[in-house]
This record gives structure tokens, C-alpha cells and sequence, in this order.
């Protein structure tokens, strides 16, 4: 007979008396009811009901899943059990998808502030807002927070909330996705430019337009930036930005690629996917 736990639960079918996941709480361990009236299928380890549509990616650090549910609510679910471990209610409503960092949580909010909340027990460590406008979804690397808005890309001290610096990187409001940092380097789209800052400093290392310009986060591997845009994608060297090769697969694509073991991945407009050779685009 097997045994039904949670690492068990697909072999099981649904979960057993008291190990069942949390549908409900605030703030605290193991607050709430038991899921009831929810199987369990054999490809899923378990199941949580929220609130409203799931717009946002959900963050896993430290064997937790952080994940907004009806605008103004960020939860903690233990990844292991499902169970809930704390709710999070925020003031104004969540713009971003959360990104979780050495025991932190970070988001937006539709005020525009940037707050940082404590990932053991849901308590908000500080909140910083930049005059007036709204920010992007976060990148957190070093201990330091990124974040764009209209004009302006800013750096702020992920234990403290306190600017590390801030540079103009638009002359008029854009709408800014989040940057990526890799090796030192911030690289962020901006008005269909790809800009390429240092980290420390905010000091621009170099400022291209990419055929096709770039309206998504760029994705960095191995010495490349990959971006998307309406004539495909995009490879550039990522010490110069200079343009490595590029690719019209036919159509739009309207995310950022994935790029592992040699091979980018790209999703194009009308529900397919194209797989490249990384280092020369090639099918």
C-alpha cells in the first residue's frame, strides 16, 4: 500500500486528511481550510484556488511559490505542500509579476512604488516610490533592484529602498519592460532601443537600434543579446552591440526568446514555435 503524502499525491489521486492544500488565510502558517471538493490528477503534486485571472508569472525561491490573486493580494504557498503561508494585502493593486531574491519578494504597485516584503513572513520591509511614476516589474541582481519608468531607469538598494542611481534614458514617456542584467551589464529596450548600461554606475556603454527595432526584455546568453520584434529576432554581440545575425521567421514574435544549450526558441504570431541555432540563426 502506498502511503499518501504530498510527495506521493500523484500516486494517490487527491490529497489525504490533513495534508490537503490551504485555500484560504492571511497572514501565518497554516492559516485556513483545507482545498475541498478538488482532485487531484496523477500529473498534478496539488492544487490551489485563487481569486481572478492569473495575468502574472509567478515567482520560487527557497521552496515557496509567490503569486498575486485578485489585484491586491500577494501569497506565499509552500511549494512542497500547496499549503498557504501567508496573504499580503496591498494598498494599491499590483502592476508587476513578483520577483523573489535572497529571502526578499519584490513588485509595482499602480501607485508607483517599488516595495520589498520579508519572504518568511509577509511583512512589507520598505517601499520606495519614484515621483510620481510607474515602474516596471523589477530585476533584482547583487543585492541591487532595477526598475524603468517612463524616462528613467533606476538602481535601489534591495536592503534598504535607497537610490544607488538613476539615469534618463528616454527623452519622452515609453512604456519600459524590465531589464535584464547579465556580467555586470544592464541591457533594457526603450522606444525600440536596446541599451546597454553599467551596472554600478548607470553610465551607457553603447545605445543601438536593431532591425526591426525591440519592444521586449532582451534575453542574454553566452556573449549574445536575443531580442523580438515584428520582423523576428535578433542576435547582437553583447560587448558592442553589434548585430551577430537575424532571422524572419514570418511573423511576429511577441515575447522574449528562450535561449539554452544552443538553441533559441521563439514563439511567432499564429501559434508557432521556431527553434534556431543560437550562434548563427540558422534553422
Amino acid at each position: 500500500m502506498v502511503r499518501c503524502t504530498a510527495r506521493r499525491v500523484a500516486r494517490c489521486g487527491r490529497w489525504p486528511a490533513g495534508h490537503q492544500a490551504n485555500a484560504t488565510g492571511r497572514r501565518g502558517r497554516g492559516e485556513g481550510n483545507a482545498t475541498a471538493g478538488i482532485d487531484v490528477d496523477d500529473r498534478t503534486l496539488w492544487r490551489v484556488p485563487g481569486g481572478g485571472v492569473l495575468h502574472h508569472t509567478s515567482a520560487m525561491a527557497d521552496g515557496a511559490v509567490y503569486v498575486l490573486q485578485d489585484f491586491f493580494d500577494l501569497v506565499a504557498v509552500d511549494a512542497g505542500t500547496g499549503e498557504r503561508r501567508w496573504t499580503l494585502r496591498s494598498d494599491s493593486g499590483i502592476a508587476s509579476s513578483p520577483v523573489a531574491d535572497a529571502g526578499v519578494v519584490y513588485f509595482a504597485d499602480t501607485a508607483g512604488y517599488l516595495t520589498a516584503v520579508d519572504a518568511a513572513t509577509g511583512d512589507v520591509r520598505w517601499k520606495w516610490r519614484s515621483r510620481r511614476s510607474k515602474m516596471s516589474m523589477p530585476t533584482v541582481a547583487d543585492g541591487i533592484v532595477y526598475a524603468a519608468h517612463h524616462t528613467r531607469m533606476w538602481a535601489v538598494d534591495g536592503v534598504t529602498g535607497r537610490p544607488v542611481w538613476d539615469v534618463r534614458v528616454a527623452d519622452q514617456g515609453t512604456v519600459l519592460n524590465p531589464p535584464t542584467v547579465a556580467h555586470g551589464v544592464l541591457y533594457a529596450a526603450d522606444g525600440g532601443h536596446l541599451l546597454a548600461l553599467d551596472t554600478a554606475t548607470g553610465s551607457r556603454r553603447w545605445d543601438v537600434f536593431p532591425h526591426g527595432g525591440v519592444q521586449q526584455t532582451p534575453t542574454v546568453a553566452d556573449g549574445s543579446v536575443y531580442v523580438a520584434n515584428r520582423e523576428g529576432l535578433v542576435a547582437l554581440d553583447s560587448a558592442t552591440g553589434e548585430q551577430r545575425w537575424r532571422t524572419s521567421p514570418g511573423g511576429t514574435v511577441w515575447a522574449s526568446p528562450a535561449v539554452a544549450e544552443g538553441i533559441a526558441v521563439a514563439g511567432v504570431h499564429g501559434w508557432y514555435l521556431i527553434a534556431v541555432d543560437a550562434e548563427t540563426g540558422r534553422g
